[in-house]
Parts: C-alpha cells; structure tokens; sequence
C-alpha cells in the first residue's frame, strides 16, 4: 500500500520576492494572489479570501458641480465637550465641516483665499482644538469651534507678531511650536513657543522661545527640499527630504540639535508615512518601505525591497501623491498612491 503522510498546507501569505526565479519561491509564497486579504475580517484567520468590495460612505456631492476631487481629510477633536471626532474635507477649492459620526451632510466653510500647493491638495494638524491648514497663499488658516458654529480666522493675513511664512504646504505642531516648511523648498520656520500667531524672527537673541527658522543640512552644503514634518512627542522632529532625512532632538531655542539619519533614503510626501503597533515609523521612498525606530533614531530598515509591486518603486512624488496607513484588523499597511 502507498504509505500515507499528513500534510499541513497554511495559506500562501509570503508573497512573492521579485529576486528569485519562480520555481526557487520560498515557502508559501504565490505569484497568483491578486485582490485579497490574509486574514478575515470575522474571526481574524489567516486563510485568504477575496478582498470586499468598496461600499460608499458618503453620499453628497462635494466641491464643483458633480464633484472634485478631495483634497483634503483630517478628524480631529474640535470639542472638549464632545469626544466624537470633527472631519474637515476639501474639494473643488471649497472646505467642508462636519461634527460627529453619521451620514449627515457636511456644512461649507467661508474661507476666502484657500489655495492649494503645486500637488493639488492641503495639510493640517491640531494643536488642542483648532485645526491649521497650511494654506499656499497666505501663510496658515486655524479653524475652531466657538459656540457650536464654525468660523475661520485668518491668521495667516492678520498676526500677532511678524508674518507668517506664505507659500508653505507642510504644518505640523512641535514643542508647542507651530512649524511651517517649503518655501523655499528647503526652508523651515517655527512660530515662538506656545503662540502660533508669533512670527517675529528677528526678536530678543537672547530669548530662546522667539520664532525660528533654518534649513535641515549639514552646514556649508545646499539643503535638499522638504516633504515631510513628523513629529515624535516633543522628543523629536523628523525632517523627510525626497533624498535625505533629518532629525531635530529637542527644541531649536534651547540647545536643540539636528543630525543627519541618511542621505541616500528620504520620504517621498507628506502622508507618505506611518506608525504601526510596535512604533516604529514606516514609510515609502523611492526605493521602496523603510522602518524607523519610534524616535526618527537609527538607520532606516529595508522592509520591502524583493516584494514591492515594481510600480510602486521609484514613485515620481511630481505625479503622484502617496499616502500609507496602518490597518489594525488585517494587521497591515495601506499604501495610496493616486494622481
């Protein structure tokens, strides 16, 4: 009688590396798995199936007449009194509001002179409960909430002190410290600690919480342009260059330095990132997914290199606007890139 052997077979979930031939695949691997999903949504096993379809979210038409692309979608808590998030969204040139969850419709906000960068979309982030949207007209546009309603307040034509940097599509909040970078390409600038409407930067020498600015490079060498701003905590700031990344330790007023982390990997857009469970900052470059510690410390770690579709390597971020975010049920990273 033939003899008999149980064999366990475990679904294919190792991919394909592009740097072996075919028929030397390692171990469950497969060319052949297109459009699903290793784990399912239910009890969470790991046994494939395919991926669902899209179902729509929102039914209303935003933007022009029959829609414009959405530029623009960040939630943030806009309330102390009500832990549902707020979401801002733009499209067509036009910025929409809407509080809580639900399908309820999105209520249009006057904001005269919003502009988009040169890629056709906007950046914000929260400090407490006012959203900044980096506006490439006139510096930057917080957005809150008072007495229920909304309003927009031009902060960016209207400081307390100095101008604001105009121009720029990267924002983030750092030490307190509003930070605007991107133009010039290679620039940055931090409002005055605690006062994002502070940017005089010629005040008091001697005052560490004034208004800064700077470049992210070594010295006496031509700095590489800026495409994102990660901040870690108040620990760090990670400074993305298309070619190079940087990182700031501590605050630039009070002894804060920066150093280089590599000048041949770089970040390829403002969203191009992530942070997954573990902590560690995942993000896509021109050469494909890199791992950093959770501070922006280290040296980048190749994830992807023999696995990544090779449209996805040597992503022109001219064209392309690339977004990553970590997805918890399938324990995996999204990776968008849309033109």
């Amino acid at each position: 009688m033939p003899r008999k052997q149980l064999k366990r077979l475990l679904w294919p979930a190792a991919g394909v590396d592009r740097s072996l031939p075919f028929q030397d695949q390692p171990p469950y691997s497969t060319p052949f798995a297109v459009n699903v999903r290793l784990r399912d949504a239910a009890e969470h096993r790991q046994r494939g199936g395919s991926r669902p379809g899209m179902v729509r979210a929102y039914r209303y038409r935003l933007g022009l007449e029959g829609g414009s692309p959405v530029n623009l979608l960040v939630q943030w808590q806009s309330s102390v009194d009500d832990p549902a998030p707020s979401t801002a969204i733009s499209a067509g040139g036009k910025l929409y509001f809407r509080r809580g969850y639900g399908n309820q419709p999105f209520t249009e906000v006057n904001m005269v002179g919003l502009r988009l960068n040169p890629m056709g979309h906007l950046e914000a982030t929260a400090r407490g409960h006012t959203l900044y949207i980096a506006n490439y007209g006139i510096g930057c546009f917080p957005l809150r909430l008072p007495g229920g309603g909304t309003t927009a307040l031009q902060w960016g034509s209207l400081p307390l002190k100095g101008t604001v940097p105009g121009q720029c599509h990267l924002v983030a909040i750092y030490h307190d410290r509003m930070v605007l970078a991107g133009y010039p390409e290679n620039m940055w600038y931090m409002s005055r600690l605690g006062e994002p409407r502070d940017w005089k930067f010629d005040d008091d020498p001697e005052d560490p919480a004034r208004a800064i600015e700077g470049v992210s490079s070594d010295a006496g060498v031509l700095a590489d342009a800026l495409t994102a701003l990660i901040p870690w905590r108040d620990e760090t700031l990670l400074f993305g260059c298309e070619r190079s990344l940087w990182v700031l330790q501590g605050d630039p007023g009070y002894g804060g330095r920066i150093e280089n982390v590599s000048y041949d990997i770089g970040i390829l857009g403002p969203q191009a990132w992530c942070r997954v469970p573990t902590g560690e900052l995942v993000f896509l470059s021109r050469d494909g997914l890199y791992a950093l510690s959770p501070a922006g410390l280290g040296t980048p770690v190749a994830l992807s290199r023999d696995r990544l579709p090779t449209d996805l390597l040597d992503t022109d971020p001219t064209e392309y606007a690339v977004q990553l975010a970590y997805d918890t049920a399938q324990r995996g990273i999204h990776i968008f890139r849309t033109r």
